[in-house]
């Protein structure tokens, strides 16, 4: 019987041409172990091989988020990446939770209900989404949701119904009634706490919103703000048109502000036609567009920068609204408490307002509900009185 053991001249030359081997050209463009490249031919209809967050597989493409011809299917949205125009699956709001052990025979993690929210099952995969067992989780997994007939992405909820137990939202998901007053005739159902867009439905973006008013008080709250997926309105972040659904009825195109950061405008004929704050003008794009006068949908958080939110002013700051215009902006605290008078040093204390067109800056304190006691702000002309803004024309 022939020994099974290999002689030392042997072994030497079976491992040179071992080595050998690994060094001559493959015969192949991947490697045979591993996964066959995608191919566009391979693809369902209406699909094509594209990359995206560091994969490339199958993507079903679109050119809108609106026409249901051209858009994606529910749960997806129509997002701009690499010159192609691609769906990408929705990732709803996590929310915290902390993990238990799971039921016997699951070799999955159950991550506890939070507040009003049900308990899913978690895999330990791709943090913060998956819980590990016997640790806390930061985040349950992300829900699927389900298409309901009614009460979900922008679906109208009357302010008096409430916000959190509101008939015609679907509460169960986590639809709630987002308004910026009790008797907002504008308000809709839509999801809160999101932390990025991709947290929420086509044609909403995850924004920082003042927490009151809202649809159950008109009292409003100060540096206290919580994320919401809000309508892409005028000013909403964007990366591209597709971002951009119409408004009022009118397109919207994604376009640039004088730091470069992308924003939806609707296009326009006249000034008129735009928010108080805005212009009517072309910026390059071949249409006329709406344009913030202050050149930036939201500033720095000084003094009578456009804002959004409390959240776009510093800690010592407010984002106030008139009474007569859809312009916000920012009012600073008085460095002293403020009496009745127009006297700066005496009966306020109030840093410049930065940029043009230079606004009276006065410190009325409650005689606007929107103005905390004690900030200073802007103030633009209307008829003989004056109303909150800085960069809304008199009139």
């Amino acid at each position: 019987m022939k020994s099974l053991l290999l002689t030392a001249p042997l072994a030497a030359a079976l491992a040179a041409v071992a080595v050998l081997t690994l060094l001559a050209p493959a015969c192949s463009s991947y490697n045979a172990t591993g996964p066959a490249p995608c191919e566009d031919a391979k693809c369902a209809p209406g699909n094509k091989c594209l990359p995206y967050g560091g994969e490339t597989r199958c993507r079903k493409t679109c050119t809108s988020n609106t026409e249901p011809a051209t858009s994606c299917p529910f749960g997806f949205t129509c997002l701009a990446d690499g010159g192609a125009t691609f769906c990408v699956k929705d990732t709803p709001s996590t929310v915290p939770a902390t993990c238990t052990k799971a039921p016997d025979g699951d070799q999955r993690t159950l991550c506890g209900p939070n507040e009003k929210m049900t308990a899913y099952l978690c895999t330990p995969e791709d943090p913060p989404y998956g819980c590990l067992q016997g640790k806390s989780g930061s985040f349950c997994c992300p829900e699927e949701i389900t298409k309901a007939p009614k009460g979900q992405w922008g679906a109208a909820c009357p302010a008096p119904g409430g916000f959190e137990d509101n008939p015609e939202c679907d509460t169960a998901q986590g639809f709630f009634c987002y308004g910026t007053e009790p008797t907002d005739g504008a308000s809709y159902c839509t999801r809160f706490n999101c932390a990025s867009d991709r947290n929420c439905a086509a044609g909403f973006t995850c924004q920082a919103v003042n927490v009151a008013p809202n649809v159950t008080t008109a009292q409003r709250t100060i540096r206290e703000v919580h994320n919401v997926c809000v309508k892409r309105d005028y000013c909403a972040s964007c990366t591209s048109d597709v971002d951009c659904p119409p408004l009022n009825g009118l397109p919207q195109r994604c376009t640039t502000d004088d730091d470069g950061k992308g924003f939806c405008a609707p296009t326009c004929q006249k000034s008129e036609n735009c928010p108080f704050d805005a212009k009517c003008v072309d910026v390059g794009i071949g249409e006329n567009t709406c344009y913030p006068r202050a050149g930036r949908c939201v500033g720095d958080g000084s003094l009578c920068s456009p804002c959004r939110s409390d959240a776009d002013c510093g800690d010592d700051g407010a984002c106030v609204q008139g009474q007569y215009t859809t312009e916000k902006s920012c009012a600073k605290k008085s460095a002293i408490p403020c009496k009745a008078g127009a006297s700066p040093g005496t009966d306020f204390e109030c840093p410049a307002a930065a940029g043009a067109p230079k606004p009276i800056v006065r410190c009325l304190g409650t005689v606007f509900d929107q103005v905390p006691l004690n900030y200073c702000h802007g103030l633009y002309a209307f008829g003989e009185s004056a109303d909150v803004g800085c960069w809304t024309p008199a009139r």
